[in-house]
């Protein structure tokens, strides 16, 4: 803390004579005379959300509740530009000229403020957007797929369906306009997307890093290139600047984070790091890698905290000074990923372990050594690093969470640690190992009925699906909702193992759809739009 405020003491000082816009973090001190409560979270949590928290018995809690909104008037009134608040650590992210710091700090229930970023970047609607373009090369996804065991989930039925996965990255150009992301829109399985770094609505622009981080997990291209997850719906968000390194980058992650919390995401991926930052901002240090110093760690436990499962790179530091994890690959509930070759021997760019505080790091690692992708062409590529080896570790989950609904976020992540081929003898450069859907995950997981069984459209917009897959000639269809009510389905067989549900006029939200074939029953998530 004394570190940034000296920063900003500094900073303000070599700018007195020549003020400028600069982004700053306004920190609140309380969420005294607030008018929102945690009886009524329905006014600031989508029903997915509290859902989710329901499901896993997770409380309402004051981190919940935004930031008191007289506060940012008040701010706002004293000449600061607000774009962004965090409701968990109780702040604004601001566009301002230097000498109203001042002017702010008078303010009783500001606490601090803190320099994140120099220069102005944040635009209002209306303002121009930079763009430029990128890159590369390609390949099957056969190999990344069957190391992981993904083909044996994906032959069983399961490709992510009811799962709301968020990508967090720099970028996603071409996804809107190339042929292998066109069913993502086509199913209307894109819930919500916002560019942090410019304040718009365009995710599309700026770099193509999360376009191909998103095709590891969702794309797919006939006969050439299949995602991990593929019938996943998804939330983009464009956190990183590409073209700076300014600790703004993971107060963008944490309002990210909170934003894909409320809209009731069940996965966060982020294939972003970050232990260095341009001037006038100091570098971390090794020993700030402790899960408990950096923003976007504490945000990423949060996050988890909140019932979402974070997924992670660890970092490609290994050939360099470093060496180690980066933010947020050192907090204590995400699920951080190595980088491997597809023989399974580790990359030498991929970041080691452990923690400063001695914790095991990474938990687990995936081919990050030219992992098959898709480009912003729509062109099969191949990309390296932890960045590609987190988002299949991310699509095996979404997979393994559809085939499982009932587990919590960190019964899923300590299911995946559980199968890694170095879970006996676990250390710090290779982890768990490479986690692989078998027979021995089969076997836990297995609920007993023929696994074929799916639901679509899924997420819907209608009051119907269609269920199919059933070999029992007399189901029953029973709609549980996010407080346990249960209410009978009406059905109609419409083919040879298909049935038309009618879900009757549910408000949007996510849903579980137990299906009784006698002696067993099946569970599916269902998503209403």
């Amino acid at each position: 803390m004394a570190r940034n405020s000296l920063i900003i003491i500094l900073f303000l000082l070599s700018q007195l004579l020549q003020a400028q816009v600069n982004r700053y973090a306004v920190f609140f001190s309380d969420k005294d005379g607030t008018p929102y409560s945690i009886d009524q979270p329905e006014a600031f949590l989508s029903t997915q959300s509290i859902e989710r928290r329901q499901q896993q018995g997770i409380a309402i809690q004051e981190n919940d509740l935004p930031v008191n909104p007289e506060y940012i008037m008040g701010i706002e009134d004293a000449g600061a530009e607000v774009f962004y608040t965090s409701k968990w650590f109780n702040l604004a992210i601001v566009q301002m000229q230097d000498e109203l710091t001042l002017n702010l700090l008078d303010l009783a229930y500001v606490s601090e403020i803190r320099l994140i970023a120099t220069d102005e970047r944040l635009v209002s609607p209306g303002r121009k957007k930079s763009s430029w373009l990128s890159r590369i090369k390609s390949r099957s996804t056969d190999s990344q797929l069957s190391q992981l065991g993904i083909n044996n989930l994906h032959d069983e039925g399961f490709f992510g369906d009811g799962i709301l996965v968020a990508v967090f990255d720099s970028g996603f150009e071409g996804v809107n306009t190339t042929s292998p992301f066109s069913a993502i829109f086509a199913e209307d399985r894109l819930i919500d997307s916002f560019n942090f770094v410019l304040n718009s609505n365009n995710v599309f622009d700026l770099d193509d890093h999360g376009t191909e981080v998103l095709s590891v997990i969702s794309a797919e291209l006939e006969d050439d290139f299949l995602g991990a997850a593929p019938r996943s719906s998804f939330v983009l968000y464009l956190t990183e600047d590409d073209f700076s390194e300014f600790p703004i980058e993971e107060f963008n992650w944490l309002v990210a984070a909170e934003r894909a919390d409320s809209v009731g995401v069940d996965i966060i991926n982020s294939s972003l790091g970050y232990n260095t930052f341009d001037s006038p901002f100091d570098d971390y240090s090794p020993e700030d890698m402790d899960g408990n110093t950096t923003v976007i760690s504490r945000a990423a436990d949060l996050a988890v905290s909140k019932g979402m499962l974070v997924v992670t790179s660890a970092g490609n530091e290994g050939n360099n000074s470093w060496g180690i994890i980066t933010a947020p690959a050192d907090a204590d509930s995400v699920l951080s990923v190595g980088s491997v070759n597809v023989q399974g021997i580790l990359s030498s760019s991929s970041s080691n372990g452990p923690t400063a505080d001695g914790r095991l790091k990474p938990e687990v690692v995936a081919l990050g050594a030219s992992t098959s992708v898709i480009n912003s062409q729509g062109n099969l590529d191949v990309s390296g690093g932890t960045s590609f080896s987190a988002p299949l570790i991310t699509g095996m989950a979404a997979c393994i969470w559809e085939s499982k609904p009932d587990l919590t976020a960190m019964q899923l992540r300590d299911t995946i640690i559980s199968i890694g081929d170095n879970f006996d003898t676990p250390n710090n450069q290779y982890g768990n190992g490479i986690p692989r859907y078998g027979d021995i995950l089969i076997t836990s997981l297995e609920t007993a009925v023929g696994s074929s069984i799916k639901a679509f459209p899924n997420p819907t917009s209608s009051n119907a699906i269609t269920v199919s897959g059933i070999k029992y000639n007399r189901p029953k269809f029973v709609l549980v909702d996010a407080n346990g009510n249960k209410s009978a389905l009406n059905s109609q067989n419409s083919d040879k193992g298909s049935y038309i549900i009618d879900l009757g006029k549910i408000a949007s939200g996510a849903y579980f759809v137990e299906i009784d074939l006698g002696t067993k029953t099946k569970t599916i998530k269902v998503l209403k739009r």
